[in-house]
């Protein structure tokens, strides 16, 4: 497998993506559960999904979504959801290292 030591930026494509950190009025993209595309695996709330607006050149590029609170974040998760968003997390990386992608 070759594999590139370089990054390349996509800068048409962040130009595309929603914007609900300044802006927001804006609808936030993954509150909608039934309108997420390409999802890979989920449970429960924590949703694992290919990122439709690619930045990276060549990559496969993920979203995860830990929580359907939208202004949940990592450093206030309880210890079980905490515990259940990172073996998610390792779980899903693990098969994508055995599937090459």
């Amino acid at each position: 497998m070759e594999t590139d030591t370089q990054l390349y930026f996509v800068s048409q494509t962040s130009k595309k993506k929603p914007e609900t950190i300044r802006n927001k009025h804006n609808a936030c993209p993954f509150c909608n559960v039934d309108e997420l595309e390409n999802i890979i695996a989920q449970e429960g709330s924590i949703i694992l999904l290919e990122n439709k607006y690619k930045t990276l050149k060549n990559t496969f590029q993920t979203v995860l979504i830990e929580t359907a609170d939208c202004k949940g974040e990592l450093s206030i998760y309880n210890k079980d959801h905490l515990y259940r968003v990172i073996q998610f997390a390792i779980r899903n990386w693990l098969k994508f290292e055995k599937s090459g992608k």
